[in-house]
């Protein structure tokens, strides 16, 4: 699975539009979009506000990790190997 529909995951998981999602983590919707559907890629920043954002708004939930979010992007990427 990829780090974008991870993202987009975690988006609908919470009933959040694009647009709201996007505004949360510093993206407009088309940005949110692009990184969902893999046309994007996924910024440690960005990474990091997900599990912030998904943790901050039901602290009961497991936390996600977003570190293996951002591995996952980079390895994608090629930056990194697994």
């Amino acid at each position: 699975m990829t780090p974008g529909a991870r993202l987009k995951i975690l988006r609908k998981a919470r009933g959040l539009s694009q647009a709201d999602y996007g505004k949360r983590l510093g993206l407009d919707q088309s940005a949110l979009s692009r990184t969902e559907n893999g046309k994007q890629e996924l910024s440690l920043a960005v990474a990091l506000k997900a599990g912030l954002v998904v943790w901050a708004q039901d602290p009961s939930k497991k936390f996600v990790n977003p570190f293996r979010i951002a591995k996952d992007a980079d390895v994608a990427a090629g930056r990194v190997r697994r």
